[in-house]
């Protein structure tokens, strides 16, 4: 059985909103403007929208991931 919540095209909108408003907005709205924390968050931002640009999905740009394994953990620390 394979679960689907969303579609894989919104699924994608929302990696890229998600990318995008970590990168821009988020800091800010935090209240963490000018911090470390900050830049931390938006390069996470900025690897999440690049990121999805390589998944298989309707919205993929370069499409080398499969979108099964798009969720699983990609950096372990």
């Amino acid at each position: 059985m394979r679960w689907q919540i969303i579609d894989s095209t919104l699924h994608g909108f929302t990696d890229y909103t998600v990318g995008a408003t970590l990168t821009t907005v988020f800091p800010k709205l935090a209240g963490i403007e000018g911090t470390r924390a900050a830049t931390q968050i938006r390069v996470s931002g900025a690897a999440h929208a690049a990121y999805s640009t390589l998944t298989d999905y309707p919205l993929g740009i370069v499409k080398l991931r499969h979108l099964r394994i798009h969720g699983r953990k990609v950096l372990t620390f």
